[in-house]
């Protein structure tokens, strides 16, 4: 059995059940063996649900062996960031080791007698809450190889942070308004006003949404998509990639963006990119979108 893979694996079930209000939270450190040698009412902090509030990154995986938790180094890659709000909601930040970014919204609540979490029905064991550190306890794991269900004990350490990890997707949060158009010509970028709506802007928020805004003349539309998924361009490829279901349509459509700065963003039409040959095409249009205030 894969080490690495058993306890990655965990990660990903945790993902699965456990699903960013970006709250700014500076506390004093604490270790694991701080955690373990504490009393029951120093290792869960009271209430539970008041000291979950915050920002959280997972920093540390383990699986039990002989009696000793052994690490097992979670890839520089991966980002599992869990946001507690006020109200059973929060929101998870996800970047896998493929690239692949997400954030989504789920419910949650504090068991202070059982000492668990229960999100979307799912109850979570918890092995220790501190003001700097969660600990989640489970007994299964799934082999990515096999497919095969393993038992033991594994444990995964969330750590307090002061904003989500910063990923493909996290960068686009916010309203973004339509600046500028350019179409390719003979190698140039050239402007263009004809066609431009009155006004334009994208909305992404921590739900995974973005709500695309459009007003031409006297007509306002809205288009809503979900389930937006970032990644990282590939070496060589001029733009990342942007992936959404258009919920009117239907159809997960995909759109390539380069930032050219925290506050600037560039988007290319369909039709500067050859999805095929997976390579920019010329003759295509762009849109650069600045983030409003």
């Amino acid at each position: 059995m894969n080490m690495k893979e058993t306890i990655r694996t965990m990660s990903t079930l945790l993902l699965m059940t456990v699903a960013m209000v970006i709250f700014a939270c500076t506390f004093t450190a604490c270790s694991d063996d701080e955690m373990n040698d504490n009393t029951d009412e120093t290792l869960f902090l009271r209430p539970l649900t008041k000291n979950l509030f915050g920002i959280w990154k997972q920093t540390n995986s383990y699986m039990l062996q002989d009696g000793k938790w052994i690490e097992d180094p979670i890839p520089e890659m991966y980002v599992n960031d869990l946001v507690f709000c006020p109200g059973g909601i929060y929101y998870h930040n996800v970047r896998r080791e493929d690239g692949k970014t997400y954030m989504f919204e789920s419910t949650w609540s504090a068991d202070e007698t059982a000492d668990t979490l229960k999100v979307n029905g799912e109850g979570i064991r918890l092995g220790g809450l501190t003001e700097n550190e969660f600990i989640v306890l489970d007994t299964t794991a799934t082999d990515h190889a096999t497919g095969e269900v393993l038992k033991g004990e594994f444990k995964w350490v969330y750590t307090r942070v002061n904003q989500p990890t910063k990923t493909a997707y996290t960068q686009l949060l916010g309203r973004w308004q339509l600046q500028k158009r350019f179409q390719e010509q003979d190698g140039q970028w050239v402007e263009v006003t004809q066609d431009m709506p009155d006004y334009c802007a994208r909305e992404y928020d921590m739900r995974g949404s973005c709500a695309l805004y459009t007003l031409t003349g006297d007509k306002f539309e809205t288009k809503r998509y979900s389930g937006c998924v970032g990644e990282i361009a590939k070496w060589g490829e001029p733009a990342d990639i942007l992936s959404q279901w258009d919920i009117c349509s239907q159809a997960r459509v995909e759109i390539r963006l380069c930032f050219e700065d925290e506050n600037t963003v560039h988007i290319y039409h369909p039709d500067n990119y050859d999805s095929e040959a997976e390579k920019m095409v010329p003759g295509g249009h762009k849109d650069v979108f600045v983030r409003m205030k």
